[in-house]
């Protein structure tokens, strides 16, 4: 099965280029300045670090003591099982957690909490940026032609993300202990409470939470950015908005379990935004997505795989080794 769901992502990307004018996709690709692709190296690289960051404040305001690098390396390992497992990165958060259990000498309980909380403030960081994107989209474009629905979907969005950050963050007591003789529940129970601890420890900090929803929110504001630079060489009236909701739209769908790294649904999707919100053609279009992934995905996960071969005889061995 995994197999087929690969296939077809890469056969959806290999459609879009063959149906696309190759010559007139070679062309678009020479119009873009080398100080440009330079400057979006530039900027990744900066991505990667403020990344680096935030891991390094969870990891900091749970207690423990660890070194930027070695998060970075950790991070880049991750990087590697993101690229080659489909959909939402669930292999490489399961990879970091078993790295980040070995490295701060912690339960896998405890790894697991620094994840999901990374996890939780970047998934906060983008679909609130794709709210805000596309509650303006369709304010602006009268996308929807309804208002009673417009209100609705928009009150609907911001309500659902209220009450989640403040299920997440609010402060709670700590559970009880019971005996339970059921083993799953046992389990369970003690995530909650250890998820409660590492929680409560971020979020009785205002300036530390702060702080983690400002490096959140700039790192995802870092890929729209980067997105905008390469569309505004062929389209310099371009909409900042347009870019945002062709971004995360992209990210979105890339991020369903449709093949490994989304390809292939990613491309499809920011390809057809660019087409349909600004004014740059299907081949222009295709070139502008091909460039920001090898920017953004394809030179993370060669740059990683590369580092880790040469830093580290067995990157994966013994995280792996101690799934069972």
């Amino acid at each position: 099965m995994k197999k087929i769901v690969y296939l077809f992502g890469f056969i959806l990307f290999l459609y879009l280029i063959i149906s696309s004018d190759l010559s007139a996709l070679w062309q678009a690709l020479k119009e873009l300045p080398p100080f440009l692709l330079i400057f979006l190296v530039l900027l990744q690289f900066a991505t990667q670090l403020l990344i680096g960051f935030q891991w390094h404040g969870l990891v900091s305001d749970s207690g423990h003591t660890v070194s930027l690098q070695s998060l970075l390396i950790l991070h880049m390992k991750g990087s590697v099982v993101d690229g080659i497992t489909p959909g939402a990165k669930i292999g490489g958060e399961a990879y970091r957690t078993l790295a980040l259990s070995e490295t701060l000498q912690c339960s896998k309980t405890e790894a697991l909490s620094i994840v999901i909380l990374q996890k939780l403030f970047s998934t906060i960081g983008i679909l609130s940026l794709s709210l805000v994107s596309l509650v303006y989209l369709i304010f602006s474009t009268h996308f929807i032609q309804n208002d009673l629905l417009t209100y609705g979907l928009v009150g609907s969005s911001l309500f659902l993300l209220i009450v989640s950050l403040t299920l997440v963050f609010k402060s709670r007591k700590q559970p009880t202990k019971k005996e339970d003789s059921h083993r799953l529940l046992k389990s369970i129970q003690h995530f909650r409470g250890v998820f409660s601890t590492y929680t409560s420890l971020v979020a009785s900090n205002k300036k530390r939470l702060t702080y983690h929803f400002v490096i959140a929110f700039v790192i995802w504001l870092l890929f729209p950015l980067k997105l905008l630079l390469i569309v505004r060489v062929f389209d310099t009236n371009a909409s900042v908005i347009a870019i945002f909701v062709a971004t995360f739209a992209a990210y979105l769908i890339g991020s369903l379990p449709l093949s490994p790294g989304g390809l292939g649904p990613f491309e499809v999707t920011m390809t057809t935004l660019l087409v349909l919100l600004t004014s740059v053609n299907s081949a222009t279009a295709l070139t502008i997505a091909t460039v920001f992934r090898v920017v953004t995905f394809w030179m993370v996960l060669a740059g990683s795989s590369i580092i880790l071969l040469l830093t580290t005889k067995n990157p994966f061995q013994r995280s792996w080794t101690h799934v069972s």
